[in-house]
């Protein structure tokens, strides 16, 4: 499947300095945007809802974005960019039925699960910009929960996310941190995805206007997660023990972060991160 990411890899891409894809023209943006627009739909074909690390990861949003889903415990605007089948918010709204819940989504097909999953939701187009179709300073919080990997214009779009948060408000954010393999080879999943190294993300959050809430959270060693498929073991998922060893491994492997893993040691990391940004009050 052709690609949009560029072919040449850089030392600056290379090290995760620059993230591929942000400073593309319009012109590239929109093909960019047309070829992801609908992969990840095709792909899925109703995974999501069946494999256990899949819930995994949708339970550190809980465990790890307390700070910030406390914070919004009230009749509070919480956007989600990039929902899918809106499978992280449909467990979240079990306890918190309250919420205004805005989704922005790309796929058509997607926005028509949406609309049947969540029937009191507002949705709304994707735009190839990247502009939110949200007003200014009205939304507490907003999921970004491993969509802006698909996204080529990331700076612009953290943007607009301290654009439509009304001062002290909350941005989650769950992201892979590595290249997600070469991608001048053919891609199994998206034809554009790439990770979005930590340093990245976090100078480049500062200059958007956020601080962090917490440290960035080392998360998904993984090796682990393929160990526990292979033994058939998947009930593993669903325990504390293997959070805690997530955590752990994911925290003590952190020193080995590689943007681009051309090696087989060089794996041997996180392959993602949770971020709590909190946009500044004045």
């Amino acid at each position: 499947m052709p690609t949009s990411l560029p072919l040449e890899i850089t030392n600056d891409i290379r090290t995760g300095k620059e993230l591929a894809g942000d400073n593309y023209s319009i012109e590239q943006i929109s093909l960019w945007f047309a070829q992801e627009k609908e992969a990840f739909y095709f792909y899925n074909n109703g995974i999501s809802e069946s494999d256990r690390y899949d819930d995994y990861m949708r339970s550190l949003t809980i465990r790890l974005g307390t700070a910030a889903i406390n914070n919004t415990l009230a009749e509070r605007t919480i956007l989600v960019l990039g929902p899918g089948p809106g499978l992280e918010m449909q467990s979240l709204l079990e306890k918190q039925a309250t919420w205004k819940i805005i989704f922005i989504e790309a796929s058509e097909n997607f926005q028509t699960e949406l609309r049947a999953r969540f029937p009191e939701s507002t949705i709304i187009s994707a735009t190839e910009s990247g502009q939110l179709g949200v007003s200014s300073g009205s939304v507490d919080t907003i999921l970004a929960l491993s969509v802006l990997h698909h996204i080529p214009n990331v700076s612009f779009l953290l943007q607009e996310f301290n654009r439509v948060l009304k001062p002290g408000g909350f941005v989650i954010i769950r992201e892979p941190c590595s290249s997600m393999n070469d991608w001048r080879k053919p891609r199994s999943i998206t034809p554009n995805e790439r990770g979005i190294s930590k340093n990245w993300m976090v100078t480049t959050s500062k200059k958007a206007g956020f601080t962090l809430e917490n440290r960035p959270t080392p998360i998904l060693f993984h090796p682990l997660a393929r160990l526990i498929k292979r033994l058939h073991i998947e009930w593993l998922f669903k325990t504390n023990l293997y959070y805690w060893l997530d955590m752990v491994v994911s925290r003590l492997l952190s020193i080995n972060d590689h943007y681009w893993r051309d090696s087989w040691y060089k794996k041997l990391g996180p392959s993602a991160y949770f971020y709590v940004l909190k946009k500044l009050s004045v």
